[in-house]
């Protein structure tokens, strides 16, 4: 088996659990993902959050592209501020699978990127992607303008 096929096989695994799990959170059927009184959002509406942060297609999120996508589905209405404060009350969920991480880098426009603690980008790639730029390591996020 060649490198590139071994590569795609990785990817592909990775893409299938990303999927999977990301609806498990979002319909509450998954152990260890009890989230923390006090959040600024609903219980329902965190999962959301969470599971777009999840979503493989992107390796980091600006809350634009999140308030966009979740716009139908969100039970609550879409609050740009109380999907920022429930983001930054994820980060203080230590040893949580839901803690949130914040790159110390931003989009294109200036925004803030998220993701969680599981799927923080390794050294080289945050170095390599996030502040030099470099198009093979760099991480996708929501496109600009979103």
């Amino acid at each position: 088996m060649t490198a590139a096929l071994q590569w795609m096989n990785v990817w592909a695994l990775k893409f299938m659990w990303l999927t999977i799990l990301a609806d498990l959170v979002r319909r509450d059927q998954i152990q260890g993902w009890e989230l923390p009184p006090g959040i600024e959002l609903s219980a329902d509406d965190v999962r959301l959050v969470l599971g777009e942060l999840l979503n493989p297609k992107y390796d980091q999120r600006n809350v634009p592209g999140i308030i966009k996508t979740l716009r139908v589905a969100m039970a609550s209405g879409v609050d740009q501020a109380k999907v920022e404060a429930a983001l930054q009350q994820l980060k203080q969920a230590e040893g949580k699978p839901f803690q949130v991480w914040e790159a110390p880098w931003t989009d294109e426009e200036g925004g803030r990127l998220y993701t969680l603690v599981g799927r923080k980008p390794n050294v080289i790639d945050g170095v390599l992607g996030g502040r030099i730029g470099l198009d093979f390591f760099k991480p996708k996020v929501d496109p600009p303008g979103r």
